[in-house]
């Protein structure tokens, strides 16, 4: 939910419905980076604590461009010169 920046009755709505599938498949749903709007909208109508939270993950380390580097002039590994 980190991307949500504002919710609405119809998002809340959304919600509770996803809620109550997982009930009936033997899943649950968690939300996790519920914004600060996000989390006022659920406590001023009650259903926050119908929810599950969790922490969002830790962002992963950049990848490092593990190929070796090509020479001035030179492909790097792996690439093709089109002709």
């Amino acid at each position: 939910m980190t991307g949500v920046s504002f919710m609405d009755s119809c998002s809340l709505t959304m919600l509770l419905r996803l809620r109550q599938r997982p009930d009936t498949e033997g899943f649950l749903l968690e939300l996790s980076g519920l914004q600060e709007q996000g989390q006022r909208v659920l406590e001023i109508t009650g259903t926050l604590p119908l929810f599950r939270m969790c922490r969002p993950e830790l962002p992963l380390p950049p990848q490092r461009d593990q190929r070796p580097k090509a020479r001035e002039g030179e492909l790097p590994a792996g690439s093709a010169r089109l002709r």
